[in-house]
């Protein structure tokens, strides 16, 4: 394999893992948090809001694997029609699902301690969770937040104790 296939390759996942940060942002903003999401949808939502403990490693593998399955059927589609491109393309989408179930499931978790928090990368979900919920819906990113306005810059002060 040449240099130049696998930077084609390297490019193709990397786009897959950029399109999922996207996907991301316009699910958690529009499906959960709008009223054109499906009902059950926004309210295990709110359930997660109310208690973003209860969110348990079954539940981050239950909406990541069924992700996957329709990510699955979809990049099937895609090879048939466009080639081996979509399928590394929704390599890099399932690649950033994982990684988002794993890392989302952590940063709700007890072992994230507050001085952690207050450090993290995920700190405007944080936000999200404990200031307003009208803004910071990119978990993995803030880009998607700066590209459609939604950012809070609030900052969150890690509780004392």
């Amino acid at each position: 394999m040449s240099p130049v296939e696998v930077g084609v390759i390297a490019g193709q996942l990397a786009a897959g893992f950029v399109l999922w940060t996207l996907v991301e942002y316009c699910g958690h903003r529009w499906l959960m948090h709008s009223e054109m999401g499906p009902r059950f949808i926004r309210r295990s939502h709110a359930q997660h809001h109310r208690d973003p403990l209860g969110l348990t490693w079954r539940d981050s593998i239950a909406f990541g694997g069924s992700f996957l399955l329709a990510l699955a059927g979809v990049a099937a589609l895609g090879a048939i029609v466009f080639g081996r491109s979509s399928l590394l393309l929704a390599t890099g989408v399932g690649i950033g699902s994982i990684a988002y179930s794993l890392s989302h499931r952590y940063a709700h978790s007890e072992t994230f301690t507050p001085d952690a928090r207050s450090r993290s990368p995920w700190n405007a979900h944080l936000r999200h969770h404990n200031l307003d919920a009208r803004a910071n819906f990119g978990f993995t990113t803030v880009f998607w937040d700066r590209v459609f306005g939604t950012i809070g810059e609030r900052p969150l002060v890690a509780p004392e104790g």
